[in-house]
């Protein structure tokens, strides 16, 4: 399972550096964030203003996971249950999830993420997903 994870997220790398996700140009200039071990850790993907144009996650859990996106300055403004979340993302059991954005969703200040059993609780997956973003 880990082999699967580390090549999907390599794919997705390479796809956001060769600025083009299911045969389409995205937005070049777009850089990869990985964010290893996503938990209900609020983790900060970018601390001041950006765009997403890419996710894709590795879930090796049973179920579904889902990744919450916030547009806050900091990290510590979000309590995960009570914030609401920017963009909601759902990674399939035991597979992986991608989200490619042909129209960048603006975070005017700052993307912040973390991950959790539904779309906007506080409860952490069993296993920490490894997260991809193509921001700028």
């Amino acid at each position: 399972m880990r082999k699967i994870r580390a090549l999907a997220i390599a794919a997705a790398l390479l796809a956001v550096l060769a600025g083009r996700v299911h045969g389409q140009a995205i937005y070049t200039g777009a850089a990869p964030v990985l964010e290893a071990g996503l938990t209900t850790t609020v983790k900060t993907v970018k601390g001041t203003a950006g765009s997403v144009v890419l996710l894709t996650c590795a879930n090796t859990n049973a179920s579904v996971t889902f990744v919450q996106v916030f547009d806050v300055a900091s990290a510590t403004s979000v309590t995960l249950g009570t914030t609401v979340p920017k963009l909601v993302v759902p990674v399939p059991a035991s597979g992986v999830g991608m989200l490619s954005i042909s129209n960048a969703i603006r975070f005017p200040n700052g993307i912040k993420a973390a991950a959790t059993t539904t779309a906007t609780g506080n409860t952490a997956p069993g296993t920490a997903l490894d997260c991809t973003f193509g921001i700028y």
